[in-house]
């Protein structure tokens, strides 16, 4: 418990314990930033080699125009 001087004051006693808590928020909060962090590279990274991987297997935006074979065309019959 703690003991209430004049004014709503809180005894010397809590004042350590006050500032351990505030320390560890801080480093609480730290090391969420830094695995947000952390989290965002790896997804940048995993987006890199992913667009890495279907760039290589897409086929090409303009391929070479392939030549068909002309069509044969059908010949008459001469009637007798």
């Amino acid at each position: 418990m703690t003991t209430r001087l004049k004014d709503g004051e809180k005894s010397p006693a809590t004042m350590p314990k006050k500032a351990e808590q505030l320390r560890d928020a801080a480093r609480a909060m730290q090391d969420y930033r830094s695995q947000a962090l952390a989290t965002l590279a790896n997804a940048e990274r995993l987006r890199a080699l992913r667009l890495a991987k279907e760039q290589s297997h897409a086929p090409d935006a303009n391929p070479p125009a392939q030549e068909k074979p002309a069509k044969k065309q059908p010949t008459k019959k001469k009637r007798a």
